[in-house]
């Protein structure tokens, strides 16, 4: 069963993942890893979002996730660019992971990234993100952008109903004091 998700909900095989590295956390991995796990057919491709796409974390992380769906024989189409100008994805997503997009660009291009789920969504297609959860009691420069629950349904509401909203936590692979920053696993369906 996918994270987020409850029994009677089924995911068809062609799925859409979306990764944020634009803020140098360290998720990426740990979706990669996801997505190896995860992948079963070759249409599932993660997509990462970065303002640097030829920056050396990206490049390792990409190389990295490279080397675990060929371990896995698992064939993914991994792309890195601006969500904004990714072409060419072919018809729309019935299911879409997003391990850090939505956090990372709410404030500054919210309008841009509906955009973009609209695009590579349609009616019916369910979309996870996991995002920063504003009830977490470390300081807030540290650990992933975070939103409150009511900022989140407001925001995402109009082109998505949700379907579950609950509080998780982030597990990245580099931490190592322990500390798991707080996180909203959301589940939405398109309207």
């Amino acid at each position: 069963m996918l994270p987020g998700t409850r029994p009677g909900i089924s995911i068809r095989p062609r799925t859409r993942w979306t990764g944020s590295c634009a803020n140098g956390e360290s998720r990426q991995p740990v979706s990669s890893k996801w997505a190896v796990a995860r992948a079963r057919t070759p249409s599932f491709w993660p997509a990462g979002d970065s303002r640097s796409p030829r920056s050396t974390w990206v490049s390792r992380a990409i190389d990295r996730a490279r080397a675990r769906s060929a371990e896995a024989g698992v064939q993914i189409d991994f792309r890195v660019g601006d969500f904004r100008h990714l072409s060419d994805l072919g018809s729309p997503f019935p299911f879409v992971f997003d391990s850090g997009l939505y956090h990372c660009v709410r404030r500054e291009a919210l309008d841009d990234l509906l955009h973009f789920l609209g695009r590579i969504t349609q009616p019916g297609s369910l979309w996870l993100t996991l995002a920063g959860n504003a009830n977490e009691t470390q300081p807030a420069e540290k650990g992933p952008p975070r939103v409150r629950a009511a900022e989140l349904c407001a925001e995402l509401e109009p082109m998505f109903a949700l379907v579950e909203l609950r509080e998780t936590h982030f597990e990245a692979a580099d931490q190592t004091n322990g500390w798991h920053p707080l996180a909203w696993s959301a589940l939405l369906r398109r309207r």
